[in-house]
């Protein structure tokens, strides 16, 4: 990852040496995902901001939607959900002001899904809700799968664990689909936890398993997250 960083730094120096703000943008936005991604929250929000604005400058309101939306979650992963919050709204306002329902979907998902993690998860059905209409209605099958893992999510933080599963089971076979073989890490996991509050260690465990495999062969560091989670359950039938 250190290589692709340096690479997308030569690309930002040469796109700026041209005076191509549209390349400019690009660069910038594709290195504060990698910082971001790395855990280098401080940079990834000056790279991303650099990004947003060359957006600006271009006119492309779209791409500066979606890079408003890589800022709410640089914001969420510093666990600063108030921020992340204000972000994805400011993102739905400008997907909404370009018509683009799929970049309004990604937003109000993210809203909902922030809204969770602050404590506040009745509050945020009704935004997983609409987003998941949003995606539907234009065959975002990506966005279809995330919606549903935070639908999932909702019920989970509810309490209401049985309403939890379908949509979790939904979106792990969408993203099975699609192909996208962290993201399934993810839902494994979730899908664990809710096994787990069931009061099924042995369903929590294989799903845990599930997950640990895919993160163990990316060799990501959410890896020892899920791994803690089999070492505290452990399976005493064994």
């Amino acid at each position: 990852m250190a290589a692709v960083a340096a690479g997308q730094r030569i690309s930002a120096a040469a796109a700026e040496r041209t005076g191509e703000l549209d390349r400019q943008a690009h660069a910038h936005r594709w290195l504060g995902q990698v910082h971001r991604s790395q855990g280098r929250q401080p940079e990834a929000h000056i790279e991303l901001r650099r990004a947003f604005d060359l957006f600006g400058q271009v006119g492309d309101r779209t791409r500066q939607g979606r890079t408003q939306i890589d800022i709410a979650i640089a914001y969420g992963e510093e666990h600063a959900y108030v921020e992340a919050i204000a972000e994805a709204r400011l993102a739905l306002e400008l997907f909404e002001a370009v018509d683009d329902p799929s970049g309004q979907a990604t937003a109000l998902n993210s809203i909902g899904w922030y809204l969770t993690l602050r404590g506040e998860p009745r509050k945020a059905l009704p935004y997983c809700r609409r987003a998941l209409e949003l995606s539907r209605a234009c065959g975002n099958l990506p966005a279809q799968s995330s919606t549903l893992d935070s639908i999932g999510f909702i019920h989970h933080h509810l309490g209401e664990y049985h309403e939890a599963l379908p949509p979790y089971l939904e979106s792990l076979h969408l993203r099975q689909a699609i192909g996208d073989y962290f993201l399934q890490a993810e839902i494994h996991t979730h899908i664990g936890d809710t096994y787990l509050a069931l009061g099924d260690t042995l369903a929590a465990r294989r799903s845990w398993r599930a997950s640990l495999d895919i993160l163990d062969d990316l060799q990501h560091r959410d890896a020892d997250a899920v791994r803690a989670r089999l070492d505290r359950h452990q399976d005493k039938s064994s």
